[in-house]
């Protein structure tokens, strides 16, 4: 997993998020991908805002082919950012 950052978002007339663009960085090389959020992320609009940052999952192998990972609640997001050491990037940007 990596920490990455929303770029732009695609909303409906309600204001719900459908889809967003977003950016990682792997070894010095910024990826930049888009996806459509599911029912679920789309009921959480607000955490998929233009400059929130997320976390993505990438293949290893692939590293451009990632997903925005669903998180549940704002204290699993520190909790995995802990876990993988990427707190202090959240704190420095």
């Amino acid at each position: 997993m990596a920490d990455g950052r929303i770029l732009d978002a695609v909303s409906d007339n309600d204001g719900r998020i459908l889809q967003v663009t977003y950016t990682y960085t792997l070894a010095g090389v910024q990826y930049e991908s888009s996806q459509d959020l599911s029912s679920i992320q789309q009921e959480q609009s607000n955490q998929y805002a233009p400059g929130r940052h997320i976390i993505v999952r990438y293949d290893p192998k692939r590293p451009a082919n990632s997903i925005v990972v669903y998180i549940s609640c704002p204290l699993t997001f520190g909790l995995r950012l802990l876990a993988f050491g990427l707190w202090p990037l959240v704190l420095t940007t």
